[in-house]
């Protein structure tokens, strides 16, 4: 059976991570269409109820929250309660959130980050120039650019501890969904990204998800162009094996 557990504010387009002691982190939220929430909310698994402990400086929506080798989460991105580009990251840490002025970049929505071996964060896209956020500086450091350009709505994951995939998505905005896909690995001495097999489908707004034994499976989107077409929606399920 399923129980209630009201947030009491629109935590759509929220970013999430889980904390080291499992609780849920929910960074941001909707005010209005493109208009950010401050707000933090956490979710205790053990009560069934949230907090609201602090808020951040900026709101976010469509933020990333990337939980850091050290158990402190780094959010990024979004637009903020006036709608306006937050380009300034913060950093959660002992409950509070601190802005990261060094680290200020313009970037997508939902920037499709992962945790690098040695901490850095990586930024795989959806904009084509890929590159690090090292944790000690705050500085970014520039990666190699990927293949086909920019991924509109595509996917990306760690497969592999450094290992990373990037699949899907569209070149330009509402521009016509990509069935290609690429791969790069970050313990390489000068990492570059490399095609691997394409997907049956193009997709545009898709998810990647890792599975148990190490594949990544391929779900949703569209392959028409625009936003969200359903005309072209994907039903099947499509699995990538990195041994083949």
């Amino acid at each position: 059976a399923f129980s209630a557990a009201p947030v009491g504010e629109n935590i759509f387009c929220a970013g999430h991570a889980f904390l080291p002691d499992g609780r849920l982190l929910v960074a941001g939220g909707q005010l209005s269409e493109a208009h950010g929430l401050p707000s933090t909310n956490v979710f205790d698994y053990a009560t069934g109820t949230w907090i609201a402990p602090s808020t951040m400086a900026k709101g976010r929506w469509y933020p990333t929250t990337t939980e850091l080798a050290d158990g402190r989460v780094l959010v990024m991105a979004g637009t903020d309660e006036h709608g306006l580009e937050a380009p300034v990251p913060e950093i959660w840490s002992a409950g509070t959130w601190a802005p990261l002025p060094t680290a200020e970049r313009v970037l997508p929505y939902y920037p499709r980050n992962c945790v690098a071996p040695g901490g850095r964060v990586f930024y795989a896209g959806e904009s084509r120039q890929s590159g690090y956020l090292d944790p000690g500086t705050w500085a970014w450091i520039d990666a190699a650019p990927s293949l086909y350009g920019n991924r509109e709505y595509g996917s990306a994951v760690m497969y592999r501890p450094g290992k990373v995939l990037i699949v899907g998505g569209s070149d330009v905005p509402d521009g016509a969904p990509t069935a290609t896909a690429e791969t790069i690995d970050l313990a390489q001495s000068s990492p570059v990204w490399r095609f691997t097999g394409p997907m049956v489908f193009p997709r545009r707004q898709l998810n990647a998800t890792l599975l148990p034994d190490g594949r990544v499976a391929v779900t949703g989107g569209t392959s028409s162009p625009g936003f969200t077409d359903p005309a072209g929606a994907i039903h099947a399920v499509e699995a990538w094996d990195p041994a083949t």
